[in-house]
């Protein structure tokens, strides 16, 4: 199954990472994985110098289910990140105070790295 993800968000630079969440459960651990099909990245550069990140993100998802998924961006030399819009497909989650239900998803503001759940 494939399922093509967009992450926008404006920064002043970016690293990113990604990372699957996975039950407790040691052996239905081992039977789920994914892999990145694609990933594009396009960046506006505005005149007053606040970036404008799109990120597309086409995964394979394999077993399962899948049921969350969680994304640290780091804030090393970062000023700010904000605006952050979550798409699958075509559907638009929406924030909500606890990401356990479908359609929406947390962004939490750590000391190193802002969450997005």
């Amino acid at each position: 199954m494939s399922v093509s993800q967009v992450l926008r968000r404006s920064v002043t630079v970016g690293e990113l990472f990604i990372a699957a969440l996975l039950t407790s459960h040691p052996a239905l651990a081992q039977e789920r994985s994914f892999i990145y099909e694609r990933i594009d990245v396009t960046v506006d550069v505005p005149t007053n110098g606040v970036l404008t990140v799109t990120e597309t993100m086409t995964l394979d998802y394999r077993g399962g289910p899948f049921t969350a998924a969680s994304r640290d961006i780091a804030l090393q030399q970062l000023d700010d990140i904000r605006d952050i819009t979550l798409y699958e497909g075509e559907q638009v989650y929406t924030t909500a105070p606890a990401s356990n239900v479908a359609g929406t998803y947390t962004v939490e503001r750590r000391q190193d790295a802002v969450n997005v759940q």
